[in-house]
């Protein structure tokens, strides 16, 4: 009875958290608020460490208490506070209801090939590269499904109802417009989704016990854990009904082996055992007999690290060599990218983005697109500013309140109105004032500093001038320009982030004859 109450407490806790992070990511009305976003997040793990490495801050300790709770009871991140944790039980879930009874079995333990992952990842980051991180992080994988894949559907099921709705005078919602994402954003999303889909279906909690770097790492310290699920030799009957529940595939019926560093903590096998035989209490003895199913394990993870850091070595070489030609056959287009709002540096933004995507679907002007080729290789699906959509709200925030991993520092409205992304560039041979000898001046109309002025031309034509000391970067100019298909203006983004001077302001006074009966 105590374990029944036990696992429906963990699907509670598991299905809120879950329910609360999709909540983050699909809030395309801008209602959820920023404490409760960081509150949340503070227990997400990679997110967590990031976030400490980057502020050395008591407030971004939340991977050492999930540290402490695998030390006392395991996995328990990967069972409760994980995103993608949780949408894989459910997964698993309905394809049982709708599909055929799915009995799990053991499974090998394939331990050369998730700690060489882990190993490689953390070899990686010691040279400063989250690409793996970016790629295999669960909370940002989730990140990447729920803002490409699941907000879409939200907003277009969103703007039906409206729709509908409106033809009857009903105006409960309101329609969204939206600027889309990427078809290689769509791609890479689809793809982890369907990876995701097919093990949950077919092997259950395989990613998070083969793949997943945050799971091997547990999963190392879980073994020195207070608290471990034991199997009573004595009283067990092989029936094999643990094992045909198990998710993680890690109990072995007929030797009465569990592998905990692989369980995820899901409790079923507690709950079907008929004889009482599988208990979940305090043990300082271990609690299993695991088969290392490999006895070159370490040739195999040494192997393993040296070809795929030689393979990431060629290909960052590969696209540096694709960059110096881009820019030689395209010597107008952007040198370097416009980061986001409080990133400091490209360096560093790149060094500690996950490309979870929480800043994207909070950026209510829609202007942070997942990159392709923007930051290189190694930056692949970060946020990048596309003024080609959109452009930055001046009076907008909130990208830099709610990034989980520290590579947005918190910036105050303020702050961020001084600060420059990148300077405008103007190209007088684009711009319509010069080609069509007509007047615009959209640019300058659209500018919140006022950076872009309008200066006398020719036969009574104003044409725009930057004025560098005050352009914040914002993209409203190059937004807002009508020339197709080049830009006569464009935001070139600063490498490392500067400070803007504050735009003077002109107080105009109007005299007022107040004997006049309408002076106005």
């Amino acid at each position: 009875m105590f374990f029944k109450v036990l696992k429906r407490l963990r699907v509670i806790v598991s299905l809120f958290v879950f329910l609360l992070i999709l909540s983050f990511f699909i809030d395309f009305f801008g209602r959820v608020s920023v404490p409760l976003i960081n509150s949340v997040l503070f227990l997400e793990f990679v997110p967590s460490l990031l976030s400490f490495l980057s502020l050395l801050t008591l407030s971004a300790i939340g991977f050492v208490l999930i540290i402490v709770l695998t030390l006392l009871f395991g996995r328990i991140y990967c069972s409760t506070l994980c995103p993608l944790g949780t949408l894989q039980d459910i997964v698993i879930y309905f394809g049982k209801k709708f599909g055929r009874k799915k009995r799990f079995k053991f499974l090998r333990t394939y331990n050369w090939v998730r700690y060489s992952i882990l190993g490689v990842v953390v070899l990686f980051l010691l040279f400063g590269n989250i690409f793996l991180l970016t790629v295999l992080d669960p909370y940002s994988a989730f990140g990447k499904i729920s803002t490409t894949l699941l907000k879409p559907v939200f907003i277009l099921i969103n703007n039906f109802s409206s729709k509908q709705l409106a033809a009857s005078n009903i105006f409960w919602f309101k329609p969204i417009e939206t600027t889309g994402s990427s078809l290689f954003a769509i791609l890479f999303s689809s793809a982890f989704l369907i990876l995701i889909l097919w093990f949950s279906i077919a092997k259950g909690r395989l990613y998070c016990n083969t793949v997943c770097p945050v799971g091997a790492f547990l999963g190392l310290i879980s073994k020195a854990s207070v608290f471990k699920i034991r199997i009573n030799e004595q009283s067990c009957t092989s029936c094999g009904l643990c094992s045909s529940v198990c998710k993680s595939g890690c109990i072995e019926n007929k030797t009465h082996q569990l592998d905990f560093s692989r369980c995820v903590g899901c409790m079923n096998c507690l709950n079907v055992c008929k004889t009482k035989s599988i208990n979940y209490h305090a043990s300082v003895k271990n609690a299993e007999v695991v088969k290392n199913d490999s006895s070159n394990g370490r040739r195999k993870f040494i192997a393993t690290s040296v070809l795929f850091t030689l393979g990431m070595t060629f290909l960052a070489f590969g696209e540096k060599t694709i960059q110096k030609t881009r820019n030689t056959i395209y010597p107008n287009s952007k040198k370097n990218p416009v980061s986001p709002p409080g990133s400091v540096s490209v360096q560093h933004f790149t060094g500690k983005c996950t490309a979870c995507q929480l800043c994207i679907s909070i950026c209510q002007a829609q202007v942070l697109k997942p990159s392709v080729k923007e930051y290189g290789l190694n930056g692949i699906m970060q946020p990048h500013m596309d003024y080609g959509v959109s452009f930055c709200n001046y009076d907008c925030n909130l990208c830099t309140q709610v990034c989980p991993n520290g590579a947005l520092l918190p910036l105050t409205v303020k702050e961020k109105q001084q600060t420059q992304l990148g300077i405008a560039q103007f190209i007088e041979k684009n711009c319509v004032v010069y080609t069509n000898h007509t007047a615009c001046g959209a640019c300058s109309e659209h500018c919140p500093t006022k950076a872009v002025h309008m200066i006398p031309y020719t036969d009574n034509l104003v044409i725009p001038k930057v004025d560098e000391s005050i352009c914040i970067g914002c993209g409203a100019c190059e937004f807002s320009c009508p020339t197709q298909p080049y830009k006569a203006i464009y935001v070139e983004g600063n490498v490392k982030h500067l400070q803007a001077q504050k735009p003077v302001t002109k107080e105009i006074k109007q005299k007022v004859n107040l004997k006049e009966d309408f002076p106005f």
